[in-house]
């Protein structure tokens, strides 16, 4: 029995460990090591969340650059494809959905599509702020990303934040 709980005891600290080196490789754009990291957990690890509600598919979106980004696509289309659907509609401690954190950078544009390809309502989710994607990408100046949020039923007119504000009183 005591042998049994220090086994269980050691899985679960080797999952924590896991989990966080799967957020960290998602947020560094490691492919790799994030392959390592799937391969070697259970498939909901995919949905593990952070400290601040994120999951890796929202770890890898976060801060990206030229010389990381397609690193961090490639990431993040993998952890697509593990993911459960349910898992694209999930909100960080700050109420962000995945597009609420795509629309923070152009660099990301080419996933627009492909997020709402599988989860259509994600344009029209607010954050706690009451921000849509839309709104997030206006206010940031995301031009790319917001005639994409357009092309999917995003109406500037129709989105109007907490304060009343549509993404046109952002621009």
């Amino acid at each position: 029995s005591t042998k049994r709980t220090q086994t269980q005891f050691l899985e679960v600290i080797m999952f924590h460990t896991t989990v966080q080196q799967l957020h960290q490789a998602a947020q560094d754009g490691a492919l790799d090591t994030v392959r390592r990291c799937l391969s070697t957990i259970d498939i909901n690890t995919v949905s593990a969340l952070s400290n601040t509600q994120d999951t890796p598919l929202h770890s890898a979106l976060i801060h990206p650059t030229p010389d990381t980004v397609d690193n961090k696509k490639s990431v993040f289309r993998l952890l697509m494809t593990k993911a459960q659907p349910e898992l694209l509609l999930k909100k960080t401690h700050a109420g962000n959905t995945l597009l609420h954190k795509i629309a923070l950078s152009d660099l990301l544009a080419g996933l627009v599509d492909e997020v709402l390809n599988h989860a259509p309502d994600l344009v029209h989710i607010q954050n706690r702020d009451g921000l849509c994607p839309i709104h997030v990408a206006v206010s940031n100046g995301q031009l790319a990303i917001v005639a994409q949020l357009l092309g999917h039923a995003a109406h500037p007119k129709n989105l109007c934040d907490d304060s009343g504000n549509s993404p046109l009183h952002l621009a």
